[in-house]
């Protein structure tokens, strides 16, 4: 079993040999740990895998080279092609954050997606507050304004009540805040 761990911003290279190291337990571990100016690298790993070795990684962006190796290359393109080398030498590929197994489509779609959402710096955010809400009236503003809304008499319809209650009232807004009017629905009577 081959583990591959490098430092990725958000990945600590201790973490991920403690969790590799965690996760072949009893199995012979041949860990490759990239770091700048190391001679052995992930392409000596590459050439060093053969069919039927399992590698495994914490993550799958670990599997993707600085951008000062890839030069003019995409990370993403960078992945898709170790990815591609690794499955053409038919080595199973374990991310042991997720244990999701690339031998799985849908395991390796994940995964990879996961990998180039890291790449792209994306960071979730939980959805904020919303709309600020609109403070409470006043109660005195409250009742003036339900006056005019329940006042048939000197305002026949909704949109008259509305246009009386000031700027920003509308028949929706009023029928949400006082419920409904009490006036009859078409034009009235004279």
């Amino acid at each position: 079993m081959y583990g591959f761990a490098r430092t990725r911003p958000g990945l600590k290279l201790a973490d991920q040999r403690a969790a590799l190291t965690a996760y072949a337990g009893d199995d012979e571990l041949k860990l490759v740990e990239e770091r700048r100016g190391s001679d052995i690298g992930l392409a000596e790993l590459l050439n060093a895998l053969r069919p039927g070795n399992v590698l495994i990684v914490y993550r799958l962006v670990a599997l993707v080279p600085p951008k000062q190796e890839l030069g003019t290359k995409a990370p993403r393109t960078a992945l898709k092609e170790i990815l591609q080398t690794l499955v053409e030498k038919k080595v199973k590929v374990i991310e042991v954050h997720t244990g999701r197994t690339c031998d799985n489509p849908g395991d390796a779609a994940l995964a990879v997606a996961e990998a180039f959402t890291d790449l792209s710096g994306y960071k979730r955010q939980k959805a904020g507050p919303g709309r600020p809400k609109a403070k409470p009236l006043e109660p005195v503003e409250h009742q003036r304004l339900f006056g005019i809304w329940k006042n048939s008499i000197d305002y026949p319809t909704n949109a008259a009540a509305a246009a009386a209650m000031g700027k920003g009232w509308t028949v929706s807004k009023a029928i949400k805040t006082f419920g409904n009017s009490g006036r009859g629905t078409g034009r009235p009577k004279k």
